[in-house]
């Protein structure tokens, strides 16, 4: 059963050929451009979008992106399907907060159901492929909010603007963030991997979400960089569409109550703490 499995990674690993490849790159680490013609004269908002193509949407190409992410759902599946055939005691499965779309000012925790929008919809579809493995194996949904980490992620966008003096607040500014300290994930996966009584989604995110206000000001703060320079909620809805709405002008306040009573320790429970960190 081992050999089997083997075969299935291997299998997945040389499915992603080029073009796949090249989208999923694309989609994590920047879209490019922004269509010819079009014409932004603030350069902190086409930064923003710049963050939002990185993060979900590379512009021009949704069809790649639909390609991309049939692709990996599908080999979520085989991976999960060959679990479930094998003796492979756990599996922890990628996944983000993302599930609970647009959350206000409510905390979500591991007992609500998923929202609304492209990306709660995406991320059930993930959880879903992954499904089959729980036939055998005790499966972990790892529902992981934005990554703080000293490279690349979020801040690896954010961290020149800010630096360049063009940080700011991104539409009001009071739609929550939750985050991770890079050093707390990779802690919580470890103690995940070895917490046989925990299965099914687990909140990777610190405790104490902030509003993006207090976020930017903060890093700003921890960088000695004024952020004054704010992206009207209007400019970034005509750059970003949908995606701008889900990404950047929604709340994601998101709590990690697993993790919580299960009694793992963060080492980065304030945005301070973490930012500093990363710096």
């Amino acid at each position: 059963m081992r050999a089997a499995l083997s075969d299935v990674i291997a299998a997945c690993k040389a499915d992603v050929e080029a073009p796949t490849a090249a989208a999923l790159q694309a989609l994590m680490t920047g879209g490019g451009p922004l269509a010819p013609g079009e014409q932004v004269t603030s350069t902190s908002a086409r930064a923003a979008v710049g963050i939002l193509q990185g993060l979900a949407y590379p512009a021009g190409r949704p069809q790649q992106l639909a390609q991309a992410t049939l692709r990996v759902i599908a080999i979520r599946t085989a991976l999960a399907d060959a679990i479930a055939e094998s003796d492979v005691p756990v599996f922890l499965s990628a996944s983000a907060t993302g599930f609970y779309g647009d959350t206000g000012d409510r905390a979500a925790t591991e007992a609500d159901g998923p929202g609304t929008g492209y990306l709660a919809d995406l991320v059930v579809d993930w959880e879903a492929a992954a499904a089959p493995a729980t036939k055998k194996a005790r499966v972990v949904f790892l529902r992981t909010a934005p990554v703080l980490a000293p490279r690349g992620g979020l801040l690896g966008k954010l961290r020149p603007l800010v630096k360049a003096g063009l940080g700011g607040r991104l539409g009001d500014g009071k739609q929550y963030l939750s985050w991770i300290s890079l050093r707390d994930e990779v802690a919580a996966i470890e103690f995940l991997l070895s917490s046989a009584d925990i299965s099914g989604p687990v909140n990777l995110t610190a405790p104490i979400p902030v509003h993006f206000n207090e976020f930017i000001h903060t890093y700003g703060s921890v960088l000695h960089r004024p952020t004054r320079l704010p992206v009207p909620a209007a400019v970034l809805r005509t750059l970003g569409g949908d995606m701008a709405r889900e990404m950047i002008l929604g709340s994601s306040r998101v709590v990690p109550d697993v993790l919580t009573h299960a009694g793992f320790s963060f080492t980065d429970e304030t945005l301070v703490d973490a930012l500093t960190w990363t710096r």
